[in-house]
């Protein structure tokens, strides 16, 4: 039992690390940012909150694809769709770049990382994707909650930018934090925010949510532990095994 569950996740990670492999290899055809515009709110944002422990490359994906989205996770590339970006007021841009700029600073690419690692283990246990979601959510909602912190006034234009940019389809990868990901989680996020929930009371971290998740995993495991110790309780002594 315990070889079944060590030889279980290896097609979870196969799966991973070639879906991985094709979005690493769509994302060298795509040309670096060169919109002023956006180089010039990045910069300035940078200089506002600090620089990035590690840097961060964007990428223009024209007008095709999701929305802004941050892939990676040892290089971090954040994709966004410069065609789009001409429409957003100067505000909304500095809000949309902070918002990707929360996740970096607080390592959200990492634990989103971890929890697919841990979702590839127990793959099979339908808890622990639900968790994932929950985690990925958690995150997502304490970015809404550290920019709102800082713009109190801006909670229209905010929300605004999320519904502008609010999509039916997941993010490129499983690896990748898109702004918005589905309609029921910018619906929870929005009622959040309007709700003064963001204001004045603080989303479960995301860190605490992958521990959840770590903890969780340690069931199967345990699961065998305690069937091969009654094993060995139940196993009859023979006249050889005795004194």
């Amino acid at each position: 039992e315990l070889g079944a569950i060590l030889l279980l996740p290896l097609p979870a990670f196969g799966w991973l690390l070639l879906r991985y492999l094709s979005c690493r290899r769509v994302l060298r055809a795509l040309p670096s940012v060169s919109d002023p515009r956006v180089l010039a709110a990045w910069q300035e944002l940078r200089r506002e909150c600090g620089e990035l422990r590690r840097p961060v490359l964007l990428l223009d994906t024209g007008g095709r694809g999701p929305g802004p989205t941050l892939f990676g996770c040892f290089s971090l590339r954040l994709l966004l769709p410069v065609a789009k970006l001409r429409e957003l007021s100067d505000r909304q841009l500095r809000l949309l770049l902070e918002h990707e700029y929360c996740h970096c600073r607080a390592g959200d690419p990492w634990i989103n990382l971890l929890g697919l690692l841990v979702c590839c283990i127990a793959w099979y246990n339908p808890f622990l994707l639900l968790a994932r979601r929950r985690l990925r959510s958690c995150c997502e909602m304490e970015c809404d909650r550290r920019i709102l912190d800082r713009h109190p006034d801006a909670v229209r234009d905010y929300g605004n930018l999320l519904l502008q940019f609010a999509s039916g389809s997941p993010a490129v990868s499983s690896m990748a934090i898109a702004l918005t990901e589905s309609p029921r989680e910018l619906s929870r996020r929005i009622r959040t925010m309007t709700g003064g929930g963001c204001a004045g009371k603080k989303q479960f971290s995301g860190r605490i949510c992958t521990i959840l998740i770590a903890g969780g995993l340690l069931f199967p495991v345990g699961m065998v532990a305690v069937n091969v110790k009654q094993t060995a309780a139940k196993r009859p002594v023979t006249k050889e095994s005795a004194p």
